[in-house]
């Protein structure tokens, strides 16, 4: 292919030449040899062996080159651009280079190219003999020039004269110098070498390539033709390395898949030379002899009988499919790609298709992504130069589904061409696709697709999963058999992606990484009319140490846009608007920042050295902005971001915000919205931003600085960030956020959106809720911006919260909210946003159909609106549900009726015959007690632990046929304690059942779509349960016992004076009126959450409202772990009588009835002298007790003792240690009885009043969610059905402390039983420690992923160097978890230092990942000594049973032996190994030993995950080495 004598007379000349310049020679790829090559190979260089090289590893040509005069090398390719390089080269005129980079084809100039951007990261070190550099590196032609960008430097550089110039916020000497030398064009002579050597040497970053052959142009030096871009290491008579941990090249900067834009930016494609295409043709354009067949075709492809020669592209797979296809009986199927520009591919015959010829192409198209797709024909080929070059034949854009054109009836192949290969792919998407009736033939051919067969994927019927099969198939047969319009099919849609569609109302805007810029361009530019950077634009990214301390005069800030360059350029080039994100913000601010000297040992500056900053800050990065990106639209920016503590309450303290910390209050924020204001283009509106914005004391808080704000005149709008779950907040809560926000009369912008969900149709429920008050306020909400574009790049993305599944796929969510856009009208604001807005309505006609098809089609739109059942079934079901409830089960009698009823229905019946076995969640032919943990992973982590069918069915035992439950748990350890004699335990009515099932004849999306029901609690359950404790004052009352449902109301007065159940979303409930007169109500919310109003403004009139958790009085109210109850209540009541809001319940042994009162209005019990004042929470309580008569929940009256905390400070949210009174009133003396209640209670006394209670969770470890409260419910002691209670199941030690969330949530290898099984956990300390992707604690993951491994990190808090990894684990399974905030050793520590050090690092884990990090942590130096157990009584202590020694210096070796010797002699099992993950050693070892383990049996599991195996409960203050 290439002239290998013409290389080595190069290279000579090259090495004589470097004696004059000191200055390596670059070898080039247009007459290099080059040598098969692959990523992680070693290349070596030296005794004889002087160079290797290739055009493509993974997208990147490399070279390695060492000339003649001795000394050795060598260079490991990695992923993408990255290599290492090692040379010693201490040798008269030694020389060695090695690099990596893109080839392009000189076809324009460099200048000519769009936006061509490096970023990269390399630890470079040299020799103090000789000299080295660290470059950018390549060649133009026409004029010919050699050109160089030099980054670092050791010894010596060039230098000429020339100009300073700013390039990425630095400055750069540029200048040019004559040489005389070889070239790339293969002769010797004088050419110009350009250069831009760095002032201030760097070793990463990001360099705009483009800016500096501007700048090279502006000065007046001539631009030729580029022919490469590469990352250059020299070395010049010295020794070295150079590990290039990054590299990626792309026109729009930041890398990713650049092979994706080859086509249009000229790169060279990977040249396919395994697959043979390039071997067996010339390279000389031949003259085609072979004549068209009597049809005018040269190959025509109906692949009914085979795949007629094509073949895959890349990675990807071509085969026949007899189910699709557009005529015939078949087409090919295009499967396993992995990158872009896969595809199918088939040869030309050069003497059928000859260079400058025209011919007609094409062929018939379809894929299933769910959306629209592009789809490219393109002809790769050589050109009379052997450069391998890419030309674009055809495009079309093809629906979901629908066999689509793709041809041109006219194309001349380009003149000189050879090595013709034709090849399909799906350039904007990696989806699967068909492809039918290709061919080649003479001119004025086209493609003719008028019908066509597609099966029905499973895809599609994702989208109606709940429809009767029949309609499904007769959907089928007449979407198919219609005829398809052909009006337009090669012209892309407009107007179809979501900001068309919304157009109406306000932009729609994503967040992005620019790695997703390049694959998702075309997905991005549809559907988004406003970006928000998701990191690139936070100050950590932005602000410039280096350069602060260089020139900022300790007060100048200087900010480098260079991280974001790439995402500002694509919306700048796209038309696509800005949203700055952000300035004043307490995370991800680096510490320097606030000290002096911007140095990160500096002591903390003044307020008024803070001003000068913060204003220079905002100032030079609006100035940047406007400067480098003139044509960009920055509509708005976040000025401040999340100013206020998590749940409301004030700003953030001085321990938690450096601003807090260096102003002491708020007027940084008034005066960061001042400079703002003086800055920001006169289009930008000035927002603050936060999130938990619903929560009411959050909300007042954002309200108030709004308005404090408004009044200055310098603010414009408030960003509600909107994270959001199906469990909370519900609409309304956010609707009564969202009013009060505009009432301010500022913009509202939704900023952060998204819904994290184990149910996407309540997802889809909750998005169309959102996005319906954002339509109905659109005169004042401009934009809604969703946090991310799919849920595989989601910062929650193990709880899919977007609208997009990976590979852009729609999802119910998406199909709500735009079924919403199309049945809304047009707002009379129009506020900016009209575009294609009859276009965008008639998408939602399916106006490609034929009327008739529409018609057919009708049912199944309306259907779009209900998708969970068709609404016949759902009327069905909801009778179903009725019947259920009013059945009389006391007095049905199971042994006669029941098992007789469900033999002679089972066996007759289909369902009953899909189980294998009863009780056996797992699939392994047994039941046990993994089978009851399996379940309950499934129901706390559906996304990760997905049941498949056979479980599904093999699950319900408990009322089977219902869905699978936690009480299918709790029946199985029932039955493993014969307490249940057989499974499954109960069942629906027959009659009932059956009815509804014939209903539905897809069974399995019935199951699915039981899950989705509020768990029904029975008449005899609710009806056992009255003897729960009881409000003082209401024993002899008549109680109403009911069933109830979230969103349902109750009333009392006129007569009803009760209601109240045990289980309601996890939580009793009791409304309850005496009889003296009045009237109340009180309406159920999510979880705990309820409201309430009453007016018994009368004589002796008495209300009460509570929700809470029941406990079975098995034990001491201290015996129970952390009972924390976290709660927020909008709260008030008349000035007649009084009124309270507490926490209530009893104590049996001795009777005692207890309140803690947050909050109360014109009297409260208090003190008849003793009181005792105790700090709990941070607040001061005045606890005392009384003496009281009165009926008991015991059914008597009698005296007992009353037990009273009262908050001295009043309030109506935050986070109550319930356990924590029950300690402080134990050490006052007072004798503690057995639990019975935990609850909020609303109480008034002779008064009127009302109470929102938005949060209410009471759980062990505080902060929990709702969802996760009522997973825990089956295994926490609180009272469970009476049904449970006959059989004895509290007497059996079933009903143990709660355990904490991460124990309940252990993460069980999926579709694996570890009972039994060989298990250790081993464990990684001090992360995270990785900045790259090549870094130990990545290699450690990726080794534990290979092998379906879990394992445990504990990350300290302070040594966290990127976010990434901490959720690249969590979003892996791998277990999150504690290893203090500083690494201090507790042992000689105070308490509350001890237990700072534990909730600083949890609090922050939490920020990471968004969710609770694991409950368990690992002792810093293994030290428990001191005060360590007494100050994390409740956090479960990690030591280890098997030490590797890496800390200690152990080798790989040392390592793998250490576990396999454990391994061999039995005393693994089931222990705790220590590992540090910030060892290469360790990453080499955990690379050996893990697959040997793995092939001997061994499961590596999490902590939690072994205990959690065995059986075993960690618990508080212990200290573990093994399970």
């Amino acid at each position: 292919m290439k002239n290998k004598s013409v290389r080595r007379s190069v290279a000579g000349a090259l090495a004589s030449l470097m004696c004059a310049l000191s200055v390596p020679a670059i070898p080039t790829a247009v007459y290099s040899t080059a040598y098969a090559a692959s990523a992680g190979q070693k290349l070596s260089v030296g005794g004889g062996q002087t160079q290797h090289k290739g055009d493509n590893v993974d997208g990147y040509s490399y070279e390695i080159w060492l000339d003649r005069t001795g000394g050795s090398g060598s260079m490991t390719l990695g992923s993408g651009g990255s290599f290492d390089a090692q040379w010693s080269a201490e040798v008269s005129q030694g020389n060695f280079l090695a690099r990596r980079g893109r080839n392009y084809d000189a076809s324009k100039k460099a200048t000519d190219y769009g936006p061509i951007v490096m970023d990269y990261a390399a630890q470079y070190s040299a020799s103090a003999k000789g000299n080295s550099r660290l470059c950018v590196y390549g060649w133009f032609k026409d004029p010919l020039v050699e050109y160089y960008i030099i980054e670092d430097w050791v010894n010596w550089c060039p230098s000429g004269n020339g100009k300073t110039v700013t390039i990425d916020g630095a400055q750069y000497d540029i200048f040019q110098t004559p040489h005389t030398g070889p070239t790339i064009l293969g002769d010797t002579r004088t050419f110009q070498q350009y250069f831009s050597v760095r002032k201030q040497k760097r070793t990463s970053g990001t360099i705009t390539v483009s800016d500096h052959f501007k700048a090279w142009a502006n000065a007046g030096m001539q631009i030729g033709n580029l022919t490469e871009v590469a990352l250059n290491v020299e070395g010049w008579e010295s020794s070295g390395r150079a590990n290039v941990t990054k590299l990626t090249i792309g026109t729009s900067g930041g890398g990713g898949n650049n092979q994706q834009q080859n086509n249009n930016n000229g790169w060279n494609q990977p040249q396919q030379q395994n697959n043979g295409w390039n071997n067996n043709q010339s390279n000389t354009a031949s003259t085609p002899t072979k004549q068209a067949d009597a049809n005018g075709y040269y190959f025509n492809s109906s692949f009914n009988s085979g795949v007629d020669g094509w073949t895959g592209r890349g990675a990807a797979t071509v085969a026949k499919d007899s189910s699709n296809y557009a005529e015939g009986n078949g087409s090919i199927f295009v499967s396993g790609r992995t990158d872009n520009w896969n595809g199918a591919a088939i040869e030309l015959d050069p003497s059928a298709f000859g260079a400058g010829q025209t011919y007609s192409f094409g062929a018939a198209v379809m894929q299933k992504s769910e959306s629209s797709t592009s789809m490219k024909m393109t002809l790769q080929y050589t050109d009379a130069s052997g450069t391998e070059q890419y030309d674009e034949v055809a495009t079309a854009t093809a629906s979901n589904g629908k066999w689509t054109a793709l041809g041109n009836p006219s194309y001349t192949i380009p003149s000189g061409a050879s090595n013709l290969l034709l090849y399909i792919e799906a350039p904007d998407s990696l989806t699967d696709f068909y492809v039918d009736s290709a061919f080649g033939g003479v001119k004025g051919k086209s493609v003719s697709v008028s019908g066509g067969t597609t099966a029905q994927n499973n895809n599609n019927q994702q989208q109606n999963w709940n429809q009767p099969q029949q309609q499904n198939n007769n959907q089928q047969q007449n979407n198919w058999n219609q005829p398809q319009q052909q009006t337009n099919n090669n012209t892309a849609s407009q107007g179809t992606g979501l900001k068309g569609k919304f157009a109406p109302w306000f932009k729609i805007g994503t967040s992005v990484s620019p790695h997703e810029l390049n694959s998702g361009a075309s997905f991005l530019k549809e559907n988004y009319n406003s970006i928000t950077p998701e990191n690139e634009l936070k100050p950590d990214s932005i602000l410039d140490q280096q350069a602060c301390q260089q020139r900022g005069n300790n007060v100048n800030t200087q900010v480098n846009l260079s991280r974001a360059a790439q995402t500002l350029k694509f919306c700048e080039d796209n038309g696509i608007s800005l949203r700055g994100h952000t300035f004043v913000w307490y995370s991800q601010t680096p510490d320097w920042f606030f000290r002096e000297n911007f140095s990160q040992n500096g002591a903390y500056v003044s307020p008024q050295i803070m001003d000068q900053r913060l204003e220079s800050f905002i100032k030079n990065t609006f100035d940047a902005l406007k400067t480098q990106y003139p044509k960009l639209d920055i509509y708005s920016y976040d000025v401040c971001n999340e100013l206020f503590v998590n749940d409301g309450g004030g700003l953030r303290p001085a321990n938690n915000s450096n601003w807090v910390r260096v102003y002491g209050d708020d007027s940084f924020v008034i005066k960061a919205f001042q400079y703002a204001r003086k800055y920001a283009p006169a289009n930008c509106k000035l927002y603050i931003n936060d999130y938990n914005e619903y929560i009411p004391a959050k909300t007042n808080d954002i309200y108030n600085m709004a308005m404090k704000l408004k009044e200055l005149g310098v603010i414009d709008g408030i960003g509600m960030q909107s994270h959001l779950d199906t469990k909370y907040p519900d609409a309304k809560t956010y609707e009564t956020a969202l009013k009060k926000f505009l009432s301010t009369g500022l913009e509202v912008q939704i900023t952060e959106l998204d819904i994290t969900c184990s149910d996407f149709s309540a997802q889809a429920s909750l998005y169309e809720s959102i996005f319906k008050l954002a339509m109905e306020n659109s005169a004042k909400i401009p934009a809604v911006t969703i946090w991310g574009t799919q849920d595989n790049v989601s910062w929650r993305s193990s709880q899919n919260p977007l609208l997009f599944s990976q590979g852009y796929k729609p999802k119910p969510a998406y199909d709500k909210v735009v079924a919403l856009a199309g049945s809304t009208s047009t707002p009379t604001n129009q506020n900016n946003n009209t575009q294609q807005q009859n276009q965008n309505n008639n998408q939602q006609q399916n106006w490609n159909q034929p009327q008739q098809q529409n018609n057919n089609q009708q049912q199944n739109n309306n259907q779009q609106q209900n998708w969970n059942q068709p609404q016949q079934q759902q009327n069905q079901q909801q009778e179903w549900w009725n019947n259920w409830n009013n059945f009389n089960w006391n007095n049905y009698d199971w042994n006669n009726n029941g098992w007789n009823t469900w033999n002679n229905w089972s066996e007759n019946n289909s369902w009953n015959s899909q189980v294998s076995t009863w009780g056996d969640a797992n699939n392994n032919g047994k039941v046990d007690i993994a089978d009851s943990v399996y379940i309950q992973q499934s129901i706390s982590n559906p996304g990760q632990y997905q049941m498949n069918d056979q479980s599904r069915w093999n699950s319900d035992v408990y009322q089977a046929g219902s869905g699978v439950t936690g009480q299918d748990a709790n029946a199985i350890q029932r039955y493993l304690l014969d307490q249940t004699q057989n499974l499954p335990e109960s069942f629906q009515p027959y009659d009932q059942w059956s009815q509804w099932n014939n209903n539905n004849n897809n069974q399995q999306q019935n199951q699915q779509q039981n899950w989705n029901q509020p768990q029904q609690q029975n008449n005899n359950q609710q009806q056992n349960n009255w003897n729960q404790p009881q409000q003082q004052n209401n024993w002899n009352q008549p109680q109403q016992q009911t069933s109830a449902a979230n969103g349902q109301k109750f009333s009392v007065g006129n007569g009803m004076n009760q209601h109240k159940a045990d289980n309601v979303d996890g939580y009793s409930y009791e409304i309850w009126l005496d009889n003296t007169g009045g009237s109340g109500s009180m309406t159920l919310g999510s979880g705990g959450t309820f409201s309430t109003d009453w007016s018994a403004q009368v004589s002796r009139g008495n209300f009460l409202a509570r929700r809470g958790r029941n406990y079975d009085a098995s034990k001491k109210a201290t015996q129970y772990g952390n009972i924390v109850m976290d709660y927020a209540a909008e709260y008030s009541a008349s000035s007649q009588g009084n009124s309270r809001l507490c926490v209530y319940g009893w104590m049996k042994d001795p009777l005692v009835e207890y309140y803690i009162i947050e909050d109360w209005v014109n009297w409260c019990p208090s003190a008849n002298g003793g009181a005792k004042t105790v700090t709990i929470d941070g607040a001061q309580y005045d606890i005392f007790q009384l003496d009281h008569t009165g009926p008991t929940i015991l059914g008597d009256t009698r005296t007992f003792k009353q037990y009273f905390s009262v908050r001295k400070q009043k309030r109506t949210s935050g986070t109550i240690t319930v356990s924590d009174h029950f300690k402080a009133w134990e050490n006052a003396g007072w004798n503690i009885g057995n639990l019975t209640e935990v609850a909020l209670n609303v109480e008034g006394w002779e008064s009127s009043g009302k109470a929102n209670v938005t949060k209410l969770t009471i759980g062990e470890g505080g902060g929990q969610t709702q969802q996760q409260n009522q997973q825990q419910n089956q295994q926490q002691s609180w009272t469970q059905p009476q049904e449970q209670q006959n059989n004895g199941w509290n007497n059996n030690g079933w009903n143990q402390p709660a355990q904490t969330q991460t124990q309940t949530n252990v993460q069980v290898n999926q579709a694996q039983d570890l009972a039994g099984k060989k298990l250790a956990a081993i464990s990684f300390d001090d992360g995270a420690s990785a900045q790259s992707r090549q870094d130990p604690a990545y290699r450690i993951m990726d080794a534990l992923i290979k092998n379906n491994f879990h394992a445990t990190f504990f990350y300290v808090g302070d040594w966290i160097k990127t976010n990434e990894q901490v959720q690249f684990a969590y979003q892996n399974g791998m277990e999150v978890a504690n290893h203090t905030k500083s690494h201090k050793s507790l042992g000689s520590l105070g308490a509350n230092e001890i237990r700072s050090e534990w909730e600083q690092c949890n609090s922050k884990l939490r920020s990471i990942i968004g969710a609770e990090p694991s409950h368990i942590m690992r002792l810093p130096y293994l030290d428990g000594g001191g005060q360590v157990k007494q100050a994390l009584y409740d956090v479960p202590l990690i030591s280890c049973g098997v030490d590797t020694k890496d800390w200690d210096g152990a080798s790989a070796d040392q390592i793998v032996n250490t576990i396999k010797s454990a391994a061999q002699n039995g005393s693994l099992q089931n222990q705790i190994v220590l590992c540090h993950e910030n060892y290469a050693s360790t990453a080499q070892a955990m690379e050996t030993v893990l697959p040997w383990l793995k092939q001997n049996g061994w499961e590596v599991v999490t902590v939690s995950e072994m205990f959690a195996a065995n059986g075993k409960q960690l618990q508080g203050g212990q200290i573990y080495t093994r399970s």
